[in-house]
Parts: structure tokens; sequence; C-alpha cells
């Protein structure tokens, strides 16, 4: 398997790395352009994150582009139903293995791809949007 890992700010611990033989590629910051390309390219998408607040972007991104995405409580804060269309583990050595058993799981993958696409269709697109805003103002 291929990991990338990107993001801005890398330190020195995180690009150190960076092996080609163990097949790590450290991007760290990378253009809309590039990150588009990336979830096209790749079979899933791991959040792991440890702190932070509010709704991650990069999360919802991820969902938007049809990716299974495996996070953490934190990377799924503020995303209704998180649950129902990511993986969500805390763990460190439980996150691990999550990424290995659904790497290997082609209908999992598949499922959860699909169900990403239809989570974004009903909460994140523009109907969906002025729905709520519609419903603010009655």
């Amino acid at each position: 398997a291929k990991l990338y890992v990107v993001g801005s700010n890398a330190d020195d611990e995180i690009m150190a790395l960076e092996s080609e033989e163990k097949g790590i590629s450290i991007r760290g910051f990378v253009s809309e352009e590039e990150l588009n390309k990336l979830y096209d390219h790749v079979k899933m998408v791991a959040v792991p994150l440890r702190y932070g607040a509010g709704v991650k972007g990069k999360t919802i991104e991820a969902l938007y582009y049809g990716c299974p995405v495996i996070t953490t409580s934190v990377g799924a804060e503020g995303i209704p139903q998180a649950d129902e269309v990511m993986v969500i583990e805390n763990g460190e050595q439980e996150f691990a293995e999550k990424i290995v058993s659904l790497y290997n799981d082609f209908e999992k993958l598949e499922e959860m791809s699909m169900k990403s696409l239809d989570y974004i269709r009903t909460n994140n697109c523009i109907d969906a949007v002025w729905k709520i805003v519609e419903e603010d103002f009655k």
C-alpha cells in the first residue's frame, strides 16, 4: 500500500518518515489541484486528528470525493450521523488495525464510497443548505 501524508506544517519527525521502499510519501502542503488528483487516486482517506474544534473541512471534502474515511471522534466532530458514513476509532492500535482491515475489504470500501456520496448529496449540496436556511427563518 502507498501512504500519502498530506497537510501543511509537517515537522522534521514527520518528514523523516518518507521512504520510497516503504511506500511512504510525505507531501506536506499541496495545491487544490494536486489534492483533487490524490482524492481521485487513493483507495481511502485516514484523518487521525487528536485535537481541534468544529467541522473539519478536509473530512467533508474527502466524503465529497466519495472517499471512504476512517477518522477519530475529533475528525468527525460536528458532522451529523458521522458514524453512519465513516469509521470512527480513537485508539492508536485500533485505528491502525481498522485501516488495514478496511484497506483489504473491497466491498466495504465500495459501500462506504456510495454512502459518502449519498451523505454529501443529502447534507451538503446547495439544496440541502437552502433547506436548513429556510428552517431557520420559519
